[in-house]
């Protein structure tokens, strides 16, 4: 009989509790589990669609980029150059942006002659006009005429045997010979002492008279 309450004394709590467990919830920590779980899912969704939306973005800013650079590259300036030339040696060159006109650069000087433009050729059968719109590159000449004349007086035994008129800086052509009778005409000199010949491919810069000699023949 002890035996029997003492059984009944250690079963009793343990029915007791298993009767309380019973009558507990036990399906709510399992939903809050299953919110948590859910939200988490939708906040990774959300967060994904964001990650979306800034590559979007990213891609569109960068090909708007691309079409700036490409409509820079594609835009073109061509340079051409316009060579100036006095007697045959470079006197000036200028850069011309195609399209466009240039300025006439300063005049060259000479002396004894007067500018009179720029030509197109070297025979000065055209003069440029500035207002041309420049489309390749050329080269121009400078023009110039005589604005100062020598004398060369030739003298035969202190007579005037020929004059000639010639351009400064220009050289003299050779007169006819002149004759003598008994004498053999000898050349042209710079001085009546005949002590130096004159070599008519000099130019001249000054009006000059020259000397005709005659030996013995």
């Amino acid at each position: 009989m002890k035996n029997r309450r003492r059984i009944l004394l250690i079963i009793l709590p343990v029915i007791l509790f298993v009767i309380m467990l019973g009558s507990c919830d036990l399906s709510l920590p399992f939903s809050h589990a299953t919110d948590k779980i859910t939200t988490t899912s939708e906040s990774s969704t959300t967060s994904t669609t964001t990650s979306e939306s800034s590559t979007t973005t990213t891609e569109e800013s960068s090909t708007s980029t691309s079409t700036s650079t490409s409509t820079s590259t594609t835009s073109e300036t061509t340079i051409y150059y316009v060579y100036f030339y006095v007697d045959n040696t470079l006197y000036k060159s200028i850069a011309a942006i195609s399209g466009y006109t240039i300025e006439a650069p300063t005049n060259p000087t000479k002396e004894g002659y007067t500018f009179k433009g720029w030509y197109t050729s070297s025979v000065y059968d055209e003069q440029f006009d500035f207002s041309t719109v420049i489309t390749k590159t050329f080269n121009l000449y400078a023009k110039f005429e005589t604005s100062t004349y020598l004398t060369v007086k030739f003298i035969v035994d202190d007579d005037v045997y020929k004059s000639s008129v010639i351009a400064y800086a220009t050289s003299v052509s050779v007169p006819d010979e002149p004759t003598k009778d008994g004498y053999t005409f000898d050349g042209w000199y710079t001085d009546s002492a005949y002590t130096t010949i004159f070599d008519f491919s000099t130019i001249i810069k000054t009006s000059m008279t020259l000397y005709g000699r005659f030996v013995s023949a």
